[in-house]
């Protein structure tokens, strides 16, 4: 397992997902325990390569319906772990993981905001999707929008799609060119 997860972690992500979504012979709550007790004492490369398959196994397993059951306790969980894991992704690589198994159709508006104006890092455009999913709750939200203020805060496409009603006065203070393609977002959305 250790051996598969370091060398093709992308190959055991979609068998654990398998292994929940169509063979059913386990469950989301079991796979998120062995990941959660495993974590924790794994550094380095061993830790990396862990949470790179929870990562891909999430994405895989949470993208099988086209609605996941977001008041579904083990979803919840799996939904926030995912986003922690997109945040930390942002904050230590600066391309992140180059695997994309995960939808990423980003706002328009958010190629206009810095820092990230090419859709370079895939962490970002997943967790830019995966906000505008409606996926996650509103306390997944307000830790993101903390996290971000503290440790990202060059991230406005991440705090305006996580509080819209603060985006507004946030492009008229940070990037008022992307005002016009924002307004027509929230006509359309």
């Amino acid at each position: 397992g250790v051996l598969l997860m370091e060398t093709k972690p992308q190959v055991l992500a979609s068998i654990l997902a398998a292994l929940v979504t169509e063979q059913q012979t386990m469950d989301l709550q079991q796979i998120l325990q062995i990941f959660l007790a495993y974590l924790p004492s794994r550094m380095g490369v061993a830790g990396t390569a862990a949470s790179g398959v929870l990562q891909g196994f999430l994405e895989r397993v949470l993208t099988s319906t086209k609605h996941p059951d977001t008041s579904h306790p083990p979803t919840k969980e799996a939904l926030q772990i995912l986003m922690r894991s997109y945040l930390s992704d942002l904050r230590v690589n600066n391309k992140g993981n180059e695997s994309n198994s995960f939808p990423g159709k980003r706002p328009f508006f958010a190629y206009m905001l810095p820092p990230f104006t090419s859709p370079e890092h895939p962490s970002l455009i997943k967790l830019e999707w995966l906000i505008c999913s409606g996926w996650l709750s509103s306390e997944c939200l307000a830790e993101l929008t903390q996290y971000v203020k503290e440790v990202l805060p060059s991230c406005l496409s991440l705090l305006i799609l996580a509080q819209p009603s603060a985006g507004l006065p946030l492009l008229i203070d940070q990037c008022p060119q992307a005002i016009p393609q924002y307004t027509k977002r929230c006509w359309t959305t």
